[in-house]
Formats: C-alpha cells, structure tokens, sequence
C-alpha cells in the first residue's frame, strides 16, 4: 500500500515543531508497517534528506512552489494515486481523494487567539481546516487537549468524523543515553549549569516569553540566574530586543538559533528550569523534551501536558492566574527526582490498518 505524506514542513532549512513530528510519524511507520511504500510529498525541496529513513521515496513538484502550500494539497489528486492513503500532515487534504485522507490538526490557534496570528496566517489556517474537513472524514489529532478541543469547537459536525490519535512524542535522541559532543559544551562554555532558566520554541505572541523576561527582571531572586532562549522569530517579536534593552537585561539573556539536537539535550540537562509558559499550544513537545533530559520543568496547563500532571519534576503554571515568578522560586529549589521514561506518550497508526 502506498502512503504519501504532506511533506511541505521540511522545506525549510531549519525544521520547526511540525517537522519534528512528521519525522517521529515517518519513523514509526518505517519501522513498523513494513508493507506500506512511503512517499514525502511537497511543492518546494525537501531539506536534510540524508535524515529520513532509507525506506522513504521523495517526490517534488517545485514548479508549482509558487502557489499556496495548502492550494498545492488541494490538488494533489491531479498528481498523485488517489486509490493511496494520504496523510495531511500540515492542515490540509486533497480534495477528491479516492482512497483514505486523514487530516492532521495541530491546532486551532485561529480561533482561539486570532490575534497572536497576522492577518494572513489566520486566515490560511481558517481555510485550510475548513475545506480540508468538507474532504475527508478522518481526522488525527496530535494530542489529546487538542482532539477535546475539536469536541468543544466542532460540536455541531464531530459527530460525522472518524477521530483518531497519533500523539505527538520525544524523539529518541532525548531519551537515549548518548554521550554530548565535546565541541556542543564548549560552545556554552559561558552558560554555568544550574544558573540559567531556558526556553525552547519559536518567538510569537501566543508563546508569552514577554512575561519570561518580565519575571526576570522584577523577581530579586533570580539575579543569580540568566535565561536561555533557544528558538527563532516567528511574527510579532520584533519588540523582543526593545523590551530587553529597557529593562538593562542585555548581560542576562542569550539567545541561541539554530540549536541541534545535541544543543538542545546539553541546555535541557544543565538548566536550573526549564519554563514553558504559553498561552495556549496544540501540543507542546518541549516541555517533554526537558523531562527526558532530566529538567525540572514549568509548563502551561494551555497544552497537552497537563494531562501528564502526574510526571515527575513536572510543575503546571496557568497562564491565567499563577505568579510565574513564585513558581520559578519554589521549582529551583525542590528536590530532583529521576524521570520516567516510560510514563512519556507514544506514537500509535494502527488505525491505518483498518
């Protein structure tokens, strides 16, 4: 059987959240259904193809890389077999597919804070979904916070829908054991472990690193800490510098773009807390990611970890009501508990098989 797989998330040279799933789906699927033939599909090049999984075939149409990305989804019936199954993976199916489209959701950040969006993205997203459940009638959700969301959101329609979940995961990088790269660590060589707060994800309004850096500045008790802010501009940060710069922070806060994944594991595991206080996320995979690494972590109860309360050095803050700096108080200080690897979510496609 073939499945093709929206593979327009790796088009950029440095992937985002999105991508980090679709590999962890990518990965599952090689490993696990042998009798699938698995095509990445997009409009513009695929980057890093030396990352996939040997098993993978790519296909590229970039004469149309000009077009829309969820447009170019729209029509892939013209390109592609449509007796296959196809898996949306970025909010959006073809329309008249012949075979199984499932749509992935990761989201519904158009509806519940339009404004942390621009104009365009907003709208994109809005259409995208709209049109993309009027073809199919499968849908995956990335998490189980967001698939209670559709519920809410959707109430009129979810009845007609098949709704699975494949949850999102930690890549096995952060769960293994590996040894850091000597040249990784020297390249913190400035970051002394157990004196810094981090955050790990894109800068956008909705991801409320603003009161991050706000809480750093007011709370006297953390002037022996600096922060780390791994992650590159999305839209509507460019304030991010200004706000910095006027409350005399320049000294204390690094940012670092670009980070691998080896970055990524040492900052996790050195941090004196990792802090991920968003208004609202369709999953969230950092905050697991520091977990496995080891962290003691501060996560929105905005997102899907929250139904992992329950997992060691895992404090939930809402964004709505909670003194993150008394959090961050009390969280440096408590006793570190060794971190369960299997309590973390797990990816499941069997229902592709049905």
């Amino acid at each position: 059987m073939k499945i093709y797989i929206d593979g327009r998330c790796f088009s950029s040279e440095h992937w985002a959240g999105v991508a980090r799933y679709v590999m962890n789906l990518i990965e599952f699927l090689s490993e696990s259904k042998p009798s699938f033939k698995l095509f990445v599909v997009s409009h513009r090049t695929i980057r890093h193809k030396n990352r996939f999984p040997s098993r993978v075939f790519f296909q590229e149409f970039n004469k149309l890389k000009l077009i829309p990305g969820f447009f170019f989804i729209f029509l892939c019936s013209i390109f592609l077999d449509r007796n296959a199954i196809f898996l949306g993976t970025s909010h959006a199916v073809p329309i008249g597919w012949k075979g199984k489209n499932y749509l992935v959701i990761h989201d519904f950040c158009y509806r519940l804070f339009p404004d942390t969006m621009t104009f365009i993205n907003r709208h994109l997203q809005r259409i995208s979904i709209m049109v993309s459940l009027r073809a199919t009638d499968k849908v995956i959700f990335v998490s189980k916070y967001t698939m209670r969301l559709f519920s809410e959101l959707f109430s009129d329609i979810e009845h007609k829908y098949q709704k699975n979940l494949a949850s999102n995961t930690v890549n096995r990088f952060f769960t293994s054991n590996n040894n850091f790269d000597v040249a990784t660590i020297d390249s913190f060589s400035k970051l002394k472990p157990g004196n810094f707060l981090l955050y790990v994800g894109s800068l956008e309004p909705r991801k409320n690193i603003d009161l991050v850096i706000q809480t750093l500045s007011k709370e006297r008790s953390l002037r022996s800490q600096s922060l780390v802010i791994a992650g590159s501009n999305s839209w509507k940060s460019d304030h991010i510098p200004h706000l910095i710069q006027s409350l005399d922070l320049v000294n204390r806060i690094h940012f670092i773009t670009n980070a691998k994944d080896a970055d990524l594991k040492w900052l996790y595991s050195n941090c004196s807390a990792f802090i991920f206080p968003s208004k609202y996320e369709g999953f969230g995979i950092p905050p697991f990611e520091a977990y496995a690494c080891g962290a003691k972590v501060i996560a929105t109860t905005k997102s899907e970890i929250k139904y992992y309360h329950h997992l060691p050095n895992v404090f939930m803050y809402d964004p709505d009501k909670d003194d993150l700096g008394a959090i961050i108080n009390r969280v440096i200080k408590v006793d570190f508990i060794s971190p369960d690897m299997s309590l973390l979510p797990a990816i499941n496609l069997d229902f592709l098989d049905k």
